[in-house]
């Protein structure tokens, strides 16, 4: 009998040690999924001055429940660039 409750110490200690690295990988791997925070920079004058060249057009509104039962909403258009400037980004 103590043969089967040594191998049961050594069961526990094994699912124990498992857990410790199972969460301390969880963390690390949370840790480094999380964007950095970045800085939001104010519009120069001419990129304001561009901003009558982009064109929104179609725009909707819609809606679809995730696996958590939680609604998400999407803003769905479609972007046009009439100017001659090349816009790589639209917030």
């Amino acid at each position: 009998m103590a043969e089967h409750s040594t191998s049961a110490k050594y069961f526990i200690i094994a699912l124990v040690a498992l857990a410790i690295a199972v969460s301390i990988y969880v963390v690390v791997q949370h840790r480094r999924a999380q964007p950095p925070a970045t800085v939001e920079q104010p519009m120069t004058p001419a990129e304001k001055d561009y901003l009558s060249q982009i064109q929104v057009t179609n725009p909707s509104v819609s809606a679809a429940s995730n696996f958590l039962g939680a609604t998400i909403y999407y803003l769905d258009g479609e972007v046009a660039n009439r100017g001659s400037e090349t816009v790589r980004e639209i917030d």
